[in-house]
């Protein structure tokens, strides 16, 4: 907290790198951090199979529970979390075809739209085989982009707008 805080920016949600912060442990101090630092919003990876589609497997099912969990906890903390994430499912390989079937699906409440795009697929430090620009293709085709037109957008700060 103390490193991201001497860049000057402003955090709008806590996260950690592949869901770290999920671990009991790590959980209760990563929200008390936050908390003490004034972030007020967490990423919970919760993700319904209804809204992607197929049944999920039974561990997506614990983590949906935990994240449930989580989000009780986090509440107690003062901190927010969308309603669901969608597109871990097909993690570097979220296309817009997978979107377009997905956001009909979407009940209401927010949702975070779960994509690491970018203009090049061979980044620094990237994943192997993640396919970074057809994700930034998703985001950016014309279909998606008219299926959302009507939909209220931004980041983690937004769900705390009246």
């Amino acid at each position: 907290m103390e490193r991201f805080s001497a860049t000057g920016l402003t955090p709008d949600h806590i996260n950690t790198h592949k869901h770290f912060h999920l671990h009991p442990v790590i959980a209760a101090s990563v929200m008390q951090a936050a908390a003490g630092a004034g972030i007020r919003c967490i990423r919970l990876p919760l993700e319904e199979a209804a809204t992607v589609g197929g049944r999920g497997h039974w561990s997506h099912a614990v983590q949906n529970r935990w994240c449930r969990t989580l989000r009780e906890r986090a509440t107690s903390w003062g901190l927010a979390a969308p309603a669901r994430v969608v597109g871990l499912k097909w993690s570097g390989a979220f296309t817009a075809e997978h979107l377009l079937a997905a956001l009909p699906r979407l009940p209401d409440g927010v949702t975070e739209l779960y994509f690491h795009p970018a203009a090049q697929d061979d980044v620094p430090g990237g994943a192997p085989g993640y396919q970074y620009r057809a994700e930034l293709a998703a985001l950016t085709d014309p279909r998606v982009l008219d299926a959302l037109r009507d939909t209220p957008r931004g980041g983690y700060a937004a769900m705390l707008l009246p």
